[in-house]
């Protein structure tokens, strides 16, 4: 029998086939912000898209990412469906951020998880385990890909940055 460990391990290493669309100079970044998107299509028929916006901050002149993803198929934010494939929808995300990180080398990488969201039906708001995975993903992978990891929790948001070690 597989470990846990082992199991999640493997989940990681299928994510599906994306193409990127645009390409960025980093020396000539401003705080405008410039977008590289990644997409690619679920098992189940949804287009995904990652949208990646590179500036500089204006306060240190840091190269920052700001990431966003989105399911394109119902134009809203990734929802967790429950449909089985949500491991391998963050996989493919991780391994485009890990291409963004290839590519580009962002001194700060930035994203954020809703808390609450609308039910299907948008009469109530449920509570999602999106938050809890972003927290477990990060705390897995974000020193392994060279950055430190600080998180904030704005209420209904918590906001993610990880922080380049160079």
């Amino acid at each position: 029998m597989k470990s846990f460990d082992t199991y999640i391990t493997e989940l990681f290493e299928k994510p599906y086939k994306w193409r990127r669309v645009g390409k960025i100079d980093v020396l000539k970044l401003d705080p405008a912000p410039r977008m590289v998107s990644y997409y690619f299509n679920t098992d189940d028929g949804r287009s995904i898209s990652v949208d990646v916006g590179h500036m500089r901050t204006h306060d240190t002149y840091e190269h920052e990412a700001v990431i966003e993803f989105t399911d394109e198929t119902f134009h809203s934010s990734f929802d967790l469906t429950g449909k089985g494939d949500a491991m391998r929808i963050m996989s493919t995300i991780l391994d485009t951020i890990k291409d963004t990180i290839k590519t580009t080398n962002p001194d700060l990488i930035t994203f954020s998880a809703d808390k609450e969201e609308p039910s299907k039906d948008l009469k109530s708001v449920h509570r999602t385990g999106r938050a809890k995975l972003y927290k477990t993903m990060v705390k897995r992978f974000a020193g392994k890909l060279g950055y430190t990891s600080k998180d904030k929790d704005d209420g209904d948001t918590i906001v993610f940055n990880l922080t380049n070690k160079k």
